[in-house]
């Protein structure tokens, strides 16, 4: 915090008045050097002014560029969980898709066993129906030299259990093909909800980080506001002792320009707002310029009292 005598803004005011009292009794030359008393003084307070001003123009800019990022850091993510969005969408269809084919692969499975079923039934028949045909021609073997139908039905009866153990074959073959099919459906919907799992957890930290940076954004937001409140304030008290510095360096053709500011510090009318985030009112020239001595005795306590 810069060092200054206390209630220097009082020695320039008081020395102000002055000056335009001795204009007022015709003492130009009085006038003039007052002024000039207060020259070094005022010089001081352009030099402090000017670099508070520049500080916080340099804050608000930091302040800003904090914003920039947020804002697109926050658009990419944003951005990001969109692609999250369509990718979870696509592997919704898919895992339905595979649930699908899995309960159409269940049910033509089932269908099979059921047909293999009936095929090993037939086939069961028919074996021991062949085994009654053998038995009965063995038991009569001289009836089967006079009835040779006995051998045919058998013959018939081989041929349907040859055809019955194709069709049980074909149907093991069919069965396990479709559970081999079955079964790789459901790897990859294993493997897709694993996926789709994880994208989830992606979308909710994602999700998290935008609530995080809403926060910080609404932060920065309010730092930009306050910044930027004090860098008006700055720039008004720079203006004030940039004027106040040019008229004392052209004090000898200039001296009558005082009343002018004078009146201004003697104005009313409230035109600034503090930098206090805590004071919403806009304050007069002469009050900011006070508030400024005060700031600068007692530092960046004054901002948040």
């Amino acid at each position: 915090m810069e060092n200054i005598q206390q209630g220097n803004f009082s020695i320039i005011a008081i020395a102000l008045e002055d000056s335009v009292q001795k204009l007022k009794e015709s003492q130009k030359e009085a006038a003039e050097n007052i002024l000039r008393s207060i020259k070094d003084t005022v010089t001081r307070m352009e030099v402090i002014s000017s670099r508070k001003e520049q500080e916080a123009t340099l804050a608000q800019q930091h302040v800003k560029n904090d914003v920039s990022e947020i804002l697109i850091r926050e658009g990419e993510i944003r951005n990001s969980i969109a692609q999250v969005n369509l990718e979870i969408n696509d592997f919704q269809v898919n895992i339905a898709s595979k649930e699908q084919n899995k309960t159409e692969l269940s049910n033509q499975i089932n269908s099979l066993s059921w047909q293999l079923q009936s095929v090993e039934t037939d086939l069961r028949r028919h074996r021991a129906k062949l085994d009654e045909l053998n038995d009965t021609s063995v038991g009569s073997i001289f009836r089967s030299f006079f009835s040779l139908g006995l051998d045919r039905a058998a013959m018939g009866i081989a041929a349907l259990i040859d055809d019955d153990a194709g069709r049980i074959s074909s149907l093991r073959e069919e069965i396990k093909r479709l559970q081999e099919e079955r079964y790789t459906h459901e790897v990859q919907a294993v493997i897709t909800s694993q996926i789709l799992n994880h994208l989830y957890e992606k979308k909710n930290s994602s999700m998290r980080l935008i609530s995080e940076f809403e926060v910080r954004e609404k932060q920065l937001q309010m730092e930009e506001r306050q910044s930027r409140r004090r860098l008006v304030y700055f720039t008004e008290i720079s203006l004030f002792y940039g004027k106040l510095s040019l008229l004392l360096k052209q004090v000898d053709h200039r001296v009558e320009d005082v009343a002018d500011i004078v009146g201004e510090l003697n104005s009313t009318t409230p035109t600034i707002i503090s930098f206090d985030p805590s004071n919403e009112t806009l304050l007069t020239l002469r009050a900011s310029l006070e508030q400024f001595d005060a700031f600068l005795q007692h530092g960046a306590a004054l901002i948040t009292s």
